[in-house]
């Protein structure tokens, strides 16, 4: 696996906002900002609206693919999480958001060319087709 430098946007809730900065970090990715308030666009206000949820964060990074993956990987099959995990790559930037409303366990690849819906049973298809997908949009 190549592991080339991703502009990555990971949307998280508050609290996990530093345990993401330390891993990047880490990793020797690079932020590209501080950490701030994420922007929640119009389309996607249903889906953090409930006051329950505490504040969701913006963390904007450089990362290498692997560490990509393999964040993406470890936040999807964690079983403490409540909620799914969107990885939307459409835009010039990769965007990794977790999303509370989604069913645990579940992971949401949204491509330029389909949206495809894994559980934690399908890895093994997942995994190759979510580094497939990031090499090719980086």
């Amino acid at each position: 696996m190549s592991d080339q430098a991703i502009s990555v946007d990971f949307v998280t809730e508050e609290s996990s906002a530093p345990e993401y900065v330390a891993k990047i970090e880490k990793s020797g990715g690079k932020l590209e900002n501080a950490v701030t308030p994420y922007t929640i666009p119009p389309d996607l206000l249903d889906d953090y609206s409930d006051a329950q949820f505490e504040p969701i964060m913006l963390v904007a990074a450089f990362v290498g693919t692997g560490f990509l993956i393999k964040q993406i990987s470890d936040v999807w099959l964690d079983h403490t999480r409540s909620g799914g995990q969107v990885i939307d790559t459409r835009g010039d930037k990769i965007a990794v958001r977790v999303a509370p409303y989604l069913k645990r366990g579940t992971l949401v690849l949204q491509s330029k060319d389909e949206v495809k819906v894994f559980q934690p049973k399908d890895r093994d298809t997942a995994l190759p087709l979510l580094e497939k997908i990031i090499l090719a949009h980086g």
